[in-house]
């Protein structure tokens, strides 16, 4: 027998469950290099409530991570923040990371 969890519930026992980007709002790409010169590069696709990254590759989204969109905040400001910390996860480690999740694929 399978449970059914809601989103919050997942999250809070450390359950992954993909996204549902089926209604993006916007999506985009982004590009840095890291202190030892490796490029990462992360397909990303905004929805209403949270904005997830990973990788598309022929027709399929695979997710890596997301990060929740905050009441009130703007898109341009989540998106400047999942920046922020997709970097400090390359440069510091993920435990400096102050807002994203991510799973396995990262």
């Amino acid at each position: 027998m399978s449970a059914t969890y809601s989103d919050a519930q997942a999250e809070a026992c450390g359950i992954w469950r993909a996204s549902d980007t089926s209604m993006p709002v916007e999506t985009r790409q982004h590009e840095f290099k890291d202190q030892d010169g490796e490029w990462h590069t992360f397909d990303i696709i905004a929805t209403s409530t949270r904005i997830v990254f990973g990788c598309a590759s022929n027709g399929v989204f695979l997710e890596s991570g997301y990060i929740s969109r905050l009441p009130g905040e703007t898109l341009a400001d989540t998106f400047a923040d999942l920046i922020a910390d997709l970097e400090t996860y390359y440069v510091d480690g993920p435990r400096y990371c102050q807002r994203i999740a991510t799973n396995e694929r990262m």
